[in-house]
């Protein structure tokens, strides 16, 4: 896994135009919300847009053709974010 890459999801596009906020995720992170200027980014987004964050870039996730890789590594994130949030309302019990 690249230590440096976000998994990102657009939340809302400001008044301004410009300005959007992003849910940021990544592995054994805490979520983070970002804003970002989609003039300095070179993207033009809507809320419910899938990102990749880089340190360098911000790009849209293209939604079209999945390699099977792909698709392993967004089913593997996905379990490990459900279990993630499965343990915020039903914890692991506590051995003695």
């Amino acid at each position: 896994m690249n230590e440096e890459l976000w998994d990102g999801i657009v939340l809302d596009v400001w008044p301004d135009g410009d300005t959007f906020t992003a849910e940021l995720r990544r592995e054994d992170e805490p979520d983070l919300l970002a804003e970002f200027s989609m003039r300095e980014c070179g993207v033009t987004v809507v809320s419910g847009d899938l990102l990749i964050i880089r340190p360098d870039s911000v790009v849209k996730r293209d939604l079209g053709v999945w390699t099977r890789e792909e698709i392993d590594e967004i089913k593997r994130r996905a379990a490990i974010r459900f279990a993630q949030l499965r343990n915020l309302f039903d914890p692991p019990l506590e051995k003695d």
